[in-house]
């Protein structure tokens, strides 16, 4: 497999909050990454603008950005505004990485009948991708209305478009879906646009790390069984990035890295 491999911001998030974007692109670069990320809003394009400078003067590529919809409210002038403030500082192959709630987390959890508002944002904020070629995926989260691969995946089959995708993430599919990723994959087909993994273990109740349970942990830990993953990515041939997260780690973000991308070096 020949993937880009690149690490989130949320190494330096939680117990690791970390140094300045310059510092944390340098730090990435240093552990042997190809990307950097960056999760961030709608309503702070300058944080993403930052972001992507730090990580062009770090020799990095800057994988992707990701933010939050809220399919309970209607999107305005103002939010196509700081969206293409936003784009104007990037260009493909750099994602957008599209997580959706309905007004908070824990409401209408994978709920299709969020779908409505959803797709009023996508279809709204559409053209200013096509105007850039840039690319957007729907990205799965615990406790949203977009919780699962399956709901990423019956989302961008309702808005058939090349720039549209889902994205796989290893925490939120091991934490609340368990869908056996093959199966998965196949059915994403070339509208897998990307994939970020974690080490993972459950603890019990009262063991919770940082709040989290499942764990999220270095990529070398965990009792979630990422050979696996990339065993079925390998069956199909992906070739796109390949990211670690990291939100929540005990271990020092530097550490992390390190450990994450040997991990993932011998695993592909």
């Amino acid at each position: 497999m020949s993937n880009s491999l690149y690490a989130m911001d949320t190494h330096f998030m939680v117990a690791n909050e970390g140094p300045d974007p310059a510092t944390q692109a340098r730090m990435v670069q240093a552990a042997g990454y190809d990307e950097y990320y960056v999760t961030s809003d709608l309503n702070t394009p300058e944080k993403s603008l930052k972001y992507a400078q730090a990580s062009r003067d770090a020799g990095l590529g800057f994988n992707a950005v990701f933010m939050r919809l809220d399919s309970a409210v209607t999107p305005t002038p103002d939010d196509l505004v700081r969206f293409k403030e936003m784009l104007e500082g990037i260009e493909a192959p750099t994602r957008i990485e599209f997580s959706v709630w309905y007004a908070s987390m824990f409401e209408k959890v994978g709920d299709p009948s969020t779908d409505e508002g959803t797709l009023a944002w996508v279809k709204f904020l559409l053209p200013a991708l096509e105007e850039k070629g840039i690319r957007a995926c729907f990205y799965p989260h615990f406790g949203f209305s977009l919780e699962t691969f399956g709901d990423a995946l019956r989302l961008a089959e309702a808005v058939p478009h090349d720039l549209l995708g889902v994205q796989y993430c290893g925490y939120h599919w091991y934490r609340c879906d368990r869908t056996p990723v093959r199966e998965l994959f196949d059915r994403a087909g070339d509208k897998l646009f990307g994939v970020n993994l974690c080490g993972s273990t459950f603890v019990g109740e009262g063991n919770e790390i940082n709040g989290l349970n499942p764990t999220i942990e270095p990529l070398d830990v965990g009792e979630m069984d990422n050979a696996d993953v990339v065993k079925a990515l390998k069956d199909i041939s992906y070739s796109g990035p390949m990211g670690i997260q990291g939100y929540g780690v005990t271990a020092p973000a530097e550490d992390a890295l390190n450990r994450s991308f040997g991990a993932l070096q011998n695993l592909l």
